[in-house]
């Protein structure tokens, strides 16, 4: 049987078809089996021992909103995912599915939580799938105060927005399925003023007052080397009660006064704390928190700074600051008392 020009023509391109579709399904697999799924881990309570010491979080330390940003190495979006809990009272830990990720690729990890605790010039919510953001750029974003001061703050401040927490990872996906734990911290530090109060009679606090150490803005993510901006106003600052103040009541050991501020590096001279008093004027004189000297001091994000004093009034007052620095954690810190 002889086949025409037509024929053998219309064959040639049927067997061509069938050729296009079978590598068409080829490259289809294969694309589809480069797409990988991760399940993301984080807790707010960073590394914890794990021991019958842990404690939650206290009110408001934990993930009140949380953002996930996935880019590649170019610094391109590949994904930007947000979760609110505010209306739960937040979360301490979370874990998120995010599946079509590329596999065998560098990708980069950015958690960023309550982002709306302080003021960072970027619109976060903005950034979509396709968008770049230079290399680096997004890991020197600054936390500022911009008019409206973020912090310092007190415990009695953060309700609404809590307080920063941030996370970074660059990996790989080589699976089809994954499973990740990204370390988050706070990025702010936590410091806890302890009062005890060996008198016979109660008094109470209207103004705490800080040296020259507290910075108007912090960097979102840690760096490297630099604690503190080059371009930041350290200060001192001054909490002014707007009611009555801080009662303490005699023979009371009490934790009087929280408050969270960015991280800060500054000479031991700079470090002083002021107790301001209706009732008992000489606590209104600086004491040094680490001593006298001109070396440096750096207070770390996610640490916890606890300063005891003793008050005592007989013909003087005696106050006496010591202190501790201990990583900010859910086990209980015995702090021992201001002498």
């Amino acid at each position: 049987m002889k086949l025409s020009v037509c024929n053998i023509i219309l064959i040639v391109c049927t067997i061509s078809l069938i050729f296009s579709s079978c590598v068409k399904e080829k490259i289809s697999v294969g694309q589809a089996s480069r797409s990988a799924t991760v399940d993301l881990n984080f807790s707010a309570l960073g590394e914890s021992s794990g021991t019958e010491a842990d404690a939650p979080l206290e009110d408001n330390e934990n993930f009140k909103t949380l953002r996930v940003l996935i880019t590649d190495e170019n610094s391109k979006v590949l994904k930007n995912a947000f979760e609110d809990f505010s209306s739960q009272g937040g979360k301490d830990s979370y874990s998120m599915r995010i599946p079509n990720l590329p596999q065998n690729e560098p990708l980069n990890f950015y958690v960023i939580g309550n982002e709306a605790s302080v003021n960072i010039d970027k619109d976060l919510s903005s950034l979509t799938p396709g968008e770049s953001f230079l290399p680096g750029g997004f890991l020197e974003t600054l936390m500022k105060n911009n008019g409206e001061r973020a912090f310092p703050k007190m415990r009695n401040q953060i309700n609404e927005t809590g307080l920063p927490i941030t996370g970074k990872l660059t990996t790989t996906l080589p699976l089809e399925n994954n499973s990740m734990n990204i370390e988050c911290t706070h990025s702010v530090v936590k410091v806890v003023l302890n009062i005890n109060n060996i008198m016979t009679e109660s008094f109470w606090i209207n103004k705490i007052s800080l040296g020259s150490f507290v910075p108007d803005r912090g960097f979102l993510f840690p760096q490297n080397e630099i604690i503190v901006p080059n371009d930041a106003d350290v200060s001192s600052y001054d909490f002014i009660a707007q009611t009555d103040g801080i009662t303490v009541n005699h023979g009371e050991n009490k934790s009087a006064f929280v408050f969270y501020m960015y991280e800060t590096e500054s000479q031991k001279n700079n470090y002083t704390l002021a107790l301001t008093s209706p009732t008992i004027s000489k606590l209104s004189e600086s004491r040094y928190i680490f001593g006298e000297g001109t070396e440096n001091v750096t207070l770390k994000r996610n640490t916890q700074l606890n300063i005891n004093a003793t008050v005592n009034v007989h013909k003087d007052v005696e106050v006496t600051i010591k202190y501790e620095v201990k990583p900010w954690t859910p086990a209980t810190i015995v702090v021992p008392p201001f002498n």
